[in-house]
C-alpha cells in the first residue's frame, strides 16, 4: 500500500507500509529509480516509522545511511530474490509530525468531542494539548493498523471510525 505523509515542507509517499506493534516503511528503488528524493523520503520517514528500510536492486545503488536498514533485490533462476543487508535501527517517532498524518475524523473520534473546533489545524493544535506524546504515538500507530486493515478507500469514503470502538483497540489505548 502506498501511503502519502504529510511534513510541513512536502508530502512523500512511502511505497510500503507494514504495521503491527511497530510500524515498518519500505522505500522500493527499483533499476530505473534515482536516489534525487531519497535523503527527503528517508528524513520523513525516520520520523514517523519505526523501522525504515531501502529495497533497492543489486549493483545499481550505493546507499549508506545510518538511520535506514537495507534489503537487497536481485534475480536468481528467473525469480526476484531478497537478502537483508543491514537492519534498520528503532527511530524516534515525533509526535508533532504524526498528528499532520491524522484525518480530521480520526481526531475528533480521540478527542471525545472535547473539541468544539472543526478545522483540523485547531484540531491538531488541542489534540497536542490534550494528548500526552505517547499517547498521540499510540493513537498514530492504531490508527495506521487499522486503516489498511480493512482496506484505506473503504474507511476514507465512509468514514467508519467505529474500527476503534473494538475492544482490543479500546485496551490498547485505555480508553473506556
Amino acid at each position: 500500500t502506498e501511503v502519502a505523509l504529510k511534513t510541513d515542507t512536502a508530502t512523500n509517499i512511502v511505497d510500503m507500509l507494514m504495521a503491527t506493534k511497530s510500524l515498518y516503511a519500505f522505500e522500493i528503488k527499483g533499476p530505473k529509480d534515482n536516489l534525487k528524493r531519497l535523503p527527503a523520503q528517508i528524513d520523513t520517514y525516520t520520523k514517523l516509522f519505526d523501522f525504515v528500510y531501502v529495497v533497492y536492486w543489486r549493483g545499481k545503488f550505493q546507499i549508506d545511511d545510518e538511520r535506514v536498514g537495507l534489503i537487497e533485490a536481485y534475480e536468481k533462476n528467473g525469480r526476484i530474490c531478497f537478502k537483508r543487508i543491514k537492519k534498520a535501527r528503532k527511530n524516534s517517532i515525533d509526535h508533532t509530525l504524526v498528528v499532520k498524518n491524522l484525518f480530521k475524523g480520526e481526531m475528533l473520534y480521540f478527542l471525545k468531542g472535547s473539541c468544539a473546533k472543526n478545522n483540523k489545524m485547531e484540531l491538531s493544535t488541542s489534540l497536542l494539548e490534550q494528548k500526552e506524546p505517547n499517547e498521540i504515538i499510540k493513537i498514530y500507530k492504531t490508527v495506521m493498523r487499522y486503516r489498511y486493515r480493512w482496506g484505506y478507500i473503504h474507511y476514507k469514503i465512509y468514514g467508519d471510525w467505529n474500527v476503534f470502538k473494538k475492544e482490543k483497540i479500546k485496551a490498547y489505548l485505555n480508553i473506556a
